[in-house]
């Protein structure tokens, strides 16, 4: 039920081998440059080849912008970091060749990747530090009461499938769909969890200050400090399978010391206290603006950068002005508080693809959102985080609004993930500027009155196909 990050992984390796999609992707390739070309309505790119070192050009006539909040990670901000002398990696660029067995270690960090590391490294070493300066709000695994109720011999086995349950989810195809939609319906039953003094965030509240306090039980000094003032949710709650029971053990060391700087050997706290180690893992650090990595310039050259710089302003999350034909897909606000972020990307994917579909029909050579459109819908987003109605507007350290502990959401959706979703579900033609290839007639992609079937040779009744047979009404009674 819960996998892990390798299975994840490979899972994505099938698909991406069942529809061929190796066949049409780029490896070992770095992006330079992204430039809107108005003149031929085209994106062009300049392209790093890693191996050769080779810079290429590319063109396209849709860009669509996927590097998402998490896309440029970067080392904490702590002073010397070049003259520690141990193991020193990064959670996002892991060594997986490195022996953590026997070693003594410091984990730097309190966001959900770290609370997945500490579990995992805490067996294998000597002895562990782990450095966390937040509060922060761990609950139990994502769905277990909905799983629990329905297989409870599963808690055991730690949710690992039995192989019956396995055979079942493959041979009975409603069984497992039934299955499946029962879970996505709990997890899109609680967006009250998002809303201050609401029912269900103060269950879940006490719920998992309760989990917390038993799982702490042995060291209560760690729940003082680890347990939050703000509400939940106000910083992204994480799943700690095992990391508070990890906290506890006799060769892990909670550390809330502002650490000061690195050393040779290791760490210096604020205190003034040394403390050495083989290795140091830094499980935080990122830049969470959204902002790209290299030079994106729309309109005018005006620069993707310089627009998200402070608060990145979108329409729908999708789209932004001056910047035409480029969709953007987990993009600013388009996070989700509850529920999951894989129902947003495939609906995001569709509507980009209905944009790209009505270009093609309508042979629309530009469309980008009017500058109206993109302010009407910030002022929506601005004025939904900012009335206190929401968890997310008390006062905390947050990715959700790129590290800082005020100031309006630039990660999340402003609403529930059904919400979003029933937002993209029909795009609003009439909130985008068009430009057409045929400057004299809007309407020159009609032809000549004959359809491609007509004179080619196709289905020229396929519209019987297409019938919708509308309900028929009872009778009264």
């Amino acid at each position: 039920m819960y996998p892990s990050g390798a299975e994840i992984a490979e899972y994505w390796k099938k698909v991406a081998r069942k529809y061929r999609l190796y066949e049409v992707a780029k490896f070992e390739y770095e992006v330079k440059q992204a430039n809107w070309e108005a003149e031929g309505g085209n994106w062009r790119f300049r392209i790093q080849g890693l191996k050769s070192g080779e810079m290429i050009e590319d063109e396209a006539e849709f860009f669509f912008n996927c590097m998402g909040q998490f896309n440029n990670w970067k080392w904490p901000d702590i002073p010397d970091r070049e003259e520690f002398e141990g193991k020193m990696m990064h959670s996002a660029m892991w060594d997986e060749t490195y022996d953590f067995n026997g070693q003594t270690v410091a984990l730097i960090g309190s966001g959900s990747t770290a609370v997945q590391i500490l579990p995992k490294i805490r067996p294998l070493a000597q002895h562990l530090d782990a450095y966390i300066r937040n509060q922060m709000w761990v609950s139990p695994r994502f769905g277990a009461d909905y799983i629990l109720a329905r297989n409870p011999e599963l808690e055991e086995r730690k949710f690992v499938l039995t192989d019956e349950l396995r055979r079942r989810f493959i041979e009975d195809s409603q069984f497992y769909n039934e299955y499946r939609k029962g879970l996505e319906t709990s997890f899109n039953s609680i967006h009250g969890f998002t809303l201050n003094n609401h029912p269900i965030q103060n269950m879940f509240r006490e719920f998992m200050s309760h989990d917390m306090e038993a799982k702490l039980a042995k060291k209560p000094e760690i729940y003082s400090k680890l347990i939050p003032t703000f509400p939940a949710g106000c910083r992204r709650v994480t799943p700690g399978v095992g990391f508070l029971e990890a906290l506890v053990e006799d060769n892990v060391t909670f550390r809330s010391q502002e650490i000061k700087r690195f050393t040779e050997q290791g760490l210096q706290t604020v205190d003034g206290e040394s403390h050495d180690y083989d290795a140091i893992i830094c499980a935080t650090g990122y830049d969470c603006s959204f902002c790209p990595r290299f030079p994106v310039t729309g309109i005018n050259g005006v620069d993707l950068r310089d627009a998200f710089n402070e608060t990145p302003s979108t329409y729908f999350s999708v789209a932004v002005d001056a910047f035409p034909n480029m969709f953007l897909i987990g993009g600013p606000n388009s996070e989700v508080g509850t529920s999951h972020s894989m129902i947003v990307f495939e609906k995001v994917g569709d509507y980009a693809v209905k944009c790209v579909q009505k270009a093609q029909f309508e042979h629309i050579k530009a469309m980008a959102p009017t500058r109206r459109a993109v302010s009407d819908f910030m002022t929506f987003v601005t004025t939904y985080f900012t009335n206190n109605r929401t968890v997310y507007g008390e006062r905390c350290r947050t990715v959700y609004r790129n590290g800082k502990t005020e100031g309006p959401s630039t990660a999340l959706w402003p609403g529930s993930v059904l919400h979003f979703i029933r937002t993209l579900q029909e795009p609003r033609w009439q909130d985008y500027e068009y430009e057409y290839l045929n400057t004299e007639c809007m309407f020159g992609y009609l032809g000549d009155g004959w359809t491609d079937a007509e004179k080619n040779g196709g289905d020229v009744a396929y519209y019987l196909d297409e019938v919708e047979f509308p309900p028929i009404p009872l009778e009264d009674g």
